[in-house]
Formats: C-alpha cells, structure tokens, sequence
C-alpha cells in the first residue's frame, strides 16, 4: 500500500493552450483530483493588482495571446504552489505559451518544485492529445530520482556519526528516540519480520513484547512523523539488510554531540 501511494504523490498539471489552460490540481493518493479552467484576459486592463505587481513586467498592451495566457497560468501555478507540500510540476503545451509560464514563475517556487514537460497539448477541439511519455512514466520518473537522491545522502553519510542507519537494530533503535526522518525499505515480499513498539516508551524490537496486547504495539514509522520511501527489489545502493534511514540529529541515544556558534564540541546527555 505504501509503495503504491508513492507513485501516487501530489502534483500539479497544467495542460496550456493559446488561450486557455487547464490545471489539474492532484493532491496525491486516492483524493480527487480538481480541475481549474483559466481564460487568459484580453488585455491588462482587466487583470488584478497583483497580476500588475512583481511580475507584471511581463505584461504590456502589446502582449500576443501566447504571452498573456503564460503569464496568468505562472500566477496561477505560484498562488496554489508556493509554500504547500506539492512538490512536482507537469506542464503541456505549445512552446510558445510555456516559455512565458516558465519565465513567469519566481525563484522560491522553483527552488520548492520540480518542473517536468509533458509531450502532448491541446488540439483545435480543445482536447489534450498526449504524445510519448504518459504522465504516469512521469510521476514513477520523478518518483525514481527521489529515491536515488536519499540512496546518495546515505553512501554520503555512512560513519557521519550516526546521520545515517542501516539495518534493522540500528533504524528501530533510531526510530523509538524519534531520530528518523526519512525511512528507507525495500519491498521484499519474501521479507515478514515485524517491528514491535510499546506506547510511551523508547522500548523496541524485532520480538512480541512480554507487556500489554500484541496488536496495541504494532506501530508504523508514519506516526513518527517520518517521511517513507519505498525501494524494489535489487535496487543498487540500498541500505544493508534492506532497511536504513536519514536522521534528524545524529550522535548515539545519550550522547550527541552538538556544535556551538564557537565551534567548540559539547556532549549533552539525554534524559
């Protein structure tokens, strides 16, 4: 279920004609997904303040209707992107129009998102003809690279006092201190061991605990608060045993080092 959700993660399309657009707002697993229609205005007097703000540079009388339509659609896109959790970006269409949404896009958002171009645009019927790679090679591409991204943090990050854990003792004991931050697992079928934790402790393990129910001690590393990343079978790089995470904080339980402002290492203990 968890690796099916992944490829299934929050995106935006912005399928974008001559004249109008359509923006298909995915918020990613089984939620629907919504559908905006943007008209692109005729001129610049009937946009908003904010359309003749920053980036209002882009508009004059003189706009072609390409233009125009790019420049609303990068509106658009920044009010329903920046600072939300969606982190990619499809966008199809005719050059024209998408030079001027891509230009029309500012810095911050570009820093926060992936954008990717789909082959395909809307015909004279106003219909989309897709072409080439589907949106679904899309999204597992883009699922992909996130993956080979968090492989490469930890091939970086083995021995950097304890940034990273491989293997099922180190992550379980990482994960009942609330350390991890992204867990990494492979998918292996043949694989049916079952980690154990106990409410409101730091108790845990691959064995049933001696108190309370089994089944109330059952608990996903999801309600750690932890980011989940799902790998296949013989993926190069994976972390040994078929299990490692990215921590939060490094350092051993009851003993991290933290750096000060004047660099001076100091060895606090948990309690």
């Amino acid at each position: 279920m968890l690796a099916r959700s992944q490829h299934q993660p929050p995106y935006v399309l912005a399928v974008v004609g001559r004249d109008e657009a359509d923006i298909e707002i995915h918020p990613g697993g089984t939620a629907p997904m919504v559908v905006r229609t943007v008209t692109a205005p005729a001129g610049d007097g009937g946009m908003s303040p904010r359309a003749r703000g920053v980036r209002g540079r882009h508009r004059h009388p003189g706009q072609d209707g390409w233009e125009r339509t790019g420049s609303c659609v990068a509106d658009i896109l920044t009010d329903q992107l920046i600072g939300g959790r969606t982190r990619l970006l499809l966008l199809a269409g005719d050059p024209r129009v998408l030079h001027p949404v891509d230009q029309g896009l500012p810095g911050s958002l570009r820093r926060q998102v992936s954008a990717r171009y789909v082959p395909g645009g809307r015909g004279q019927d106003g219909t989309w003809h897709r072409d080439g790679l589907s949106v679904h090679q899309q999204l597992r591409a883009w699922v992909d690279e996130q993956n080979r991204r968090v492989l490469r943090r930890i091939g970086e990050g083995r021995g950097a006092n304890g940034w990273v854990v491989e293997g099922a003792s180190a992550r379980l004991e990482a994960l009942s201190h609330g350390r991890v931050r992204v867990l990494v697992v492979v998918n292996d079928a043949q694989d049916r061991r079952t980690a154990w934790f106990v409410p409101g402790g730091a108790e845990a393990s691959m064995t049933v605990p001696t108190t309370g129910s089994a089944g109330q001690h059952r608990r996903a590393a999801m309600l750690t608060g932890a980011e989940i990343r799902i790998l296949e079978p013989g993926t190069v790089d994976a972390p040994s045993e078929g299990i490692g995470a990215l921590c939060r904080f490094g350092g051993r339980p009851g003993d991290e080092v933290l750096t000060i402002t004047s660099g001076a290492p100091v060895t606090c203990r948990h309690r």
